[in-house]
Order: C-alpha cells, then sequence, then structure tokens
C-alpha cells in the first residue's frame, strides 16, 4: 500500500506537510482517479463514491467561513479554521 495525497491547493498540502510529516514523501496527485484510489491510503477531500476506494482514507476537515469559501487557503487560515485530517472507513451498501 502507497500513500498518496490528493489536492490541488499548495496551502493544504503545505498544511499536512507541517502537521503531519509523516506525508512528507507521499506521491501528490491534483485529480485523482479509480487506479490512483484502489488499495492505498489516500489523504485529502474525495467525494464518497471515491474515498469507498481506498484501503485508508484520511479526510482533510475544517470549518471555512462563508465569506473564505472557493479561495485559496494559507496555511495561517486553516490553522485558524481549525484543519485537522481524520480516518474514515467508507463503504458501499447495497
Amino acid at each position: 500500500m502507497k500513500t498518496v495525497v490528493v489536492t490541488r491547493h499548495a496551502g493544504a498540502l503545505e498544511w499536512l506537510r507541517k502537521h503531519h510529516p509523516e506525508f512528507e514523501d507521499c506521491e501528490v496527485l491534483a485529480h485523482a482517479r479509480p487506479e490512483d484510489l484502489i488499495g492505498n491510503r489516500v489523504v485529502g477531500v474525495l467525494p464518497v463514491h471515491m474515498a469507498s476506494m481506498c484501503a485508508e482514507y484520511w479526510h482533510l476537515e475544517m470549518t471555512v467561513p462563508p465569506d473564505c469559501r472557493g479561495k485559496e487557503l494559507t496555511v495561517e487560515d486553516m490553522e485558524r479554521f481549525g484543519c485537522h485530517i481524520t480516518r474514515y472507513t467508507v463503504e458501499v451498501v447495497e
């Protein structure tokens, strides 16, 4: 299993490297395909159907005020908004 970081945001990658050095040398993808996820540990923000493909899914989460949504966030912004990662298990139930 390899670890993959999925983000297109420089601030998110910088925050992750600052607070979670265990993810320092991971592959970083701006966009993930199923083959990037299946069987791997993935850190980022994915739609639920894609998170269900991961062996481990670590979700980057924070509460962003409405006036900051859609803007590039800095590490300082992310810290102010309580950024953290949480491991989730996501499975498809039919």
